[in-house]
């Protein structure tokens, strides 16, 4: 991995945790209550979220980012990182809502939403840090 690759990455990291934490610390704290019920443990496994939060990081770098580095526009940056949260929280709520009886239907479609959300965040955030580089 370069150095630009690097502090994308990290950057990319700080955004999509400062995002999560607003979202689902405040934000939709008691909509995740509400709909997870039972399911949603009393603390987080704070080790698994970290493997999930390495993942998302390495999903930007190696699929997102280097689209981001051509374009010029913010707009396209953004829509590069919201199809790629979109597919990427798809994939997760999809198989969830498949194998585990009763993971709400909103559930699927807020967060496949919010994952779209939070990558072209992170992408608008790199296209605009990437002047400062």
């Amino acid at each position: 991995m370069d150095y630009l690759s690097l502090k994308a990455g990290i950057v990319a990291g700080i955004t999509f945790v400062t995002l999560d934490v607003l979202w689902l610390g405040f934000i939709a704290r008691s909509f995740y209550k509400n709909q997870l019920g039972a399911l949603m443990r009393p603390q987080p496994d704070w080790v698994m979220a970290a493997c999930g939060y390495a993942f998302m990081v390495a999903g930007f770098v190696w699929f997102v980012f280097p689209q981001v580095q051509m374009t010029r526009s913010v707009l396209q940056a953004m829509q590069y990182g919201a199809r790629f949260g979109v597919v990427l929280a798809g994939i997760y709520e999809c198989t969830n809502y498949s194998i585990i009886a009763g993971w709400p239907f909103w559930l699927v479609i807020i967060d496949t939403m919010w994952g779209g959300l939070a990558y072209a965040a992170a992408s608008a955030v790199i296209f605009y840090m990437r002047n400062v580089w």
